[in-house]
């Protein structure tokens, strides 16, 4: 299992709003994601532990 993860950022009327997401290398699939106001920590702990809730489930 190889993940990789990015964070980018969507222009919205009122500033920016940043998405982060995790994909498995190997199979292409989206394993976590998240949305925020904030670029920051929790953002990116969020996204961790959605990824690893998700993949204990397969």
């Amino acid at each position: 299992m190889v993940w990789v993860a990015d964070f980018t950022y969507i222009r919205i009327t009122t500033g920016f709003c940043y998405l982060a997401v995790i994909l498995d290398a190997c199979s292409r699939k989206v394993v976590g994601y998240g949305l925020s106001k904030r670029l920051d920590t929790p953002l990116a702990l969020a996204v961790l532990y959605s990824a690893i809730e998700g993949s204990e489930q397969d």
